[in-house]
């Protein structure tokens, strides 16, 4: 699903209201444009929880926070599976939109009709330019999240030299 939203022709326009948890924050992150309900953090975060709940991260789960937060950010989003709330999404220019929460329906449809007045060959043009200029990086991440993801549930890998020769492995095939 993730993969199918990246590589789509048209834009995704995805309304958060509340809290995203794992997949729900793959959906977002996958969307083209996020707009987002003004909520304190209680009512509205994002959390990528795949580590703590002994769970590896694949289906983009690598690849999405990359894209969307940058390397370092990623790399605190998914170790620490901590709440992203509004104010730090905010601080990486991440929301597209902020409304209120009672004006976000129409708010988030009146600028659906605002991108929707843009030539349409225009819009499928600029997304499909995107998508071409990343798309060897976005396919080769989400291969290289499957092959770390079949290795890392395979029990009969046993000890760290094993992983690092895999891992020298994977280095020679996506640098």
């Amino acid at each position: 699903v993730n993969e199918t939203m990246l590589l789509m022709k048209k834009p995704i326009i995805t309304q958060i209201q509340g809290i995203a948890v794992g997949f729900g924050v793959m959906l977002i992150l996958a969307s083209d444009l996020k707009v987002f309900a003004d909520r304190s953090k209680e009512e509205l975060y994002l959390k990528l929880p795949e580590l703590a709940i002994s769970a590896f991260p694949q289906t983009g789960a690598t690849l999405l926070p990359l894209m969307a937060f940058g390397f370092n950010y990623a790399k605190n989003v998914l170790y620490t599976a901590d709440k992203i709330g509004l104010k730090e999404l905010k601080n990486i220019n991440f929301p597209t939109r902020i409304f209120p929460f009672d004006k976000l329906d129409t708010e988030t449809v009146a600028f659906a009709k605002e991108i929707s007045k843009y030539q349409p060959k225009f819009s499928i043009f600029l997304k499909s330019m995107l998508t071409i200029m990343e798309k060897g990086r976005i396919k080769s991440y989400f291969d290289l999240e499957d092959e770390c993801g079949k290795v890392a549930y395979d029990n009969g890998i046993k000890n760290l030299k094993e992983i690092d020769d895999f891992i020298k492995e994977l280095h020679q095939k996506y640098t």
